[in-house]
């Protein structure tokens, strides 16, 4: 679980679900994926990224299952392309 978790020095995840369970905004994603958040608005705005759970205003935000089940994609993703072309 990834509640209560400090990113960046910020004091955790700040936008819930009406279930209680954090959504995750980009600056959160970008510290558990590794990479930037103007990556990560690309990798949204080309598709590359899964469509977010919610939108809070204008504020894309996505869960902990939908962040998880989209990092182990690239995973897989990147270990099968591996040693092609």
């Amino acid at each position: 679980m990834l509640y209560g978790i400090t990113f960046g020095g910020r004091r955790g995840v700040t936008d819930f679900d009406v279930d209680g369970s954090p959504l995750f905004g980009y600056r959160d994603i970008s510290e558990m994926v590794g990479v930037s958040e103007g990556t990560l608005r690309n990798y949204c705005r080309r598709g590359y990224m899964p469509a977010p759970d919610v939108m809070l205003a204008d504020r894309p935000r996505w869960r902990e299952s939908t962040i998880t089940d989209w990092k182990r994609q690239r995973l897989i993703g990147a270990n099968t392309q591996r040693g092609t072309k």
